[in-house]
């Protein structure tokens, strides 16, 4: 993975991280490696936004597909237990 690739990725996740996270049903925004269409993380870094299973459908028509030439990609979790 070329490191200013992943620089790049997170300066423009600090730049929308606050908006993401304010989102409802979004649990979690982050960058990291994209799986492939059989879900096996791949080359390409994108920013992956994890929201409740029941806001999905919802996210995926209102999250752009790529933010700054990113890939975004929306996933179904549950939000991180609080310690």
């Amino acid at each position: 993975m070329d490191p200013d690739e992943v620089q790049r990725a997170q300066q423009v996740l600090d730049r929308i991280r606050e908006d993401l996270m304010s989102r409802t049903g979004v649990h979690a925004v982050f960058i990291g490696l994209l799986p492939d269409q059989h879900g096996i993380p791949g080359q390409q870094i994108g920013i992956r936004v994890v929201v409740d299973p029941v806001t999905v459908e919802t996210h995926l028509q209102r999250l752009p597909r790529s933010i700054d030439g990113l890939p975004v990609r929306v996933e179904r979790g549950a939000p991180a237990p609080e310690e």
